[in-house]
């Protein structure tokens, strides 16, 4: 007489031998054995021997713009962010922070009354050689970049 559960989809038939042993019916390995003879995919060849180097082309920047930043920020306060435009991100950042340093120190000269002449002086000497060194900063970018 037969299991109740015997015959079901996916269960594992257990039958005793002669011997007294156990077999066991698996219902999945018939997909198993379908699988085993499909086709290789075929492979991709080998590797080339050499990669061409990928050539990244930046765009030319503008001397134009990097001034025009250092200027308009500058009549602010805010010094050497057309330099960091033009790629030279330290001179952007010690004529930034020196600017504000030299700022303090001249607002407390302003008691000693020489902080009234030289307050207007470090602002007028930062956004002209702010401006100039953004400029040769933006023409050495565009240099190196049409020479890479």
């Amino acid at each position: 007489m037969a299991a109740p559960h015997a015959g079901r989809v996916g269960d594992v038939v257990v039958s005793l031998g002669d011997t007294g042993g156990v077999s066991y019916h698996d219902p999945y390995q018939q997909h198993q054995d379908m699988t085993a003879n499909l086709p290789v995919p075929a492979q991709y060849g080998p590797p080339p021997a050499y990669y061409p180097p990928a050539v990244v082309v930046a765009p030319p920047k503008s001397t134009g713009a990097a001034v025009a930043l250092e200027l308009i920020l500058g009549f602010f306060g805010i010094f050497g962010v057309g330099n960091i435009y033009a790629g030279r991100i330290v001179t952007g950042v010690v004529l930034m922070v020196s600017f504000w340093v030299l700022f303090w120190i001249n607002f407390f000269l302003i008691f000693l009354v020489v902080g009234i002449v030289t307050m207007p002086l470090t602002w007028l000497a930062y956004l002209a050689g702010g401006a100039l060194s953004a400029a040769r900063g933006v023409e050495q970018h565009n240099l190196r970049a049409i020479a890479a």
